[in-house]
């Protein structure tokens, strides 16, 4: 993976990649988990190729940066939640 594809602290994005469907729809106020912090999705994100920039609230944290950092992202899983 590209590490500039990693999520920083103080980031407001997410890329993620490996989604089933090519042009699959992440949309707005959806909750992300990312090793074990939540976020939730400010608005729709369409991925492209199989790949999303994700917009996040609140910032990333440490704790996902440190995970994204020593985690093998080629097997991590990113929850999605939608509101009902």
């Amino acid at each position: 993976m590209d590490t500039a594809q990693l999520p920083m602290e103080g980031d407001t994005h997410v890329h993620v990649n490996g989604f089933t469907k090519q042009t699959e729809v992440v949309y707005a106020n959806a909750k992300l988990i990312i090793g074990g912090e939540s976020y939730r999705c400010t608005a729709n994100a369409t991925a492209v190729a199989g790949a999303a920039t994700v917009n996040v609230s609140p910032e990333i944290s440490a704790t996902t940066e440190a995970y994204a950092d020593t985690a093998d992202l080629s097997a991590v899983q990113i929850y999605f939640e939608a509101l009902t």
